[in-house]
């Protein structure tokens, strides 16, 4: 119901941008791909070699394309610290380069 709500007051050609736990992607997509085109996804790793835990997908309203995966983002280094990537992100607002 959300996400239909979403699309629905979204205009023609609109972005939606959501972040979601990667184990809903799957069913996040097929709600969103009769609908939305342009779709990214963006996975956000915890470390390198680890699974995903979130991902941030972004879609556009009454557009058709396939869907793509983006690099993503390594957010922590082996020693748990944040990335020079995702610090630039988190603590200096650096936009996120899909």
């Amino acid at each position: 119901d959300w996400l239909d709500f979403c699309v629905q007051v979204l205009k023609p050609k609109g972005t939606l941008t959501l972040i979601h736990t990667a184990e809903r992607m799957d069913e996040i997509l097929c709600l969103l791909r009769p609908k939305m085109g342009e779709i990214l996804v963006f996975p956000l790793w915890p470390t390198q070699g680890k699974p995903a835990r979130r991902v941030i997908i972004r879609a556009r309203k009454d557009i058709k394309s396939k869907t793509q995966f983006s690099q993503g983002l390594i957010l922590h280094t082996p020693q748990g610290q944040f990335t020079p990537e995702a610090e630039e992100i988190l603590r200096f607002g650096k936009p996120i380069t899909f």
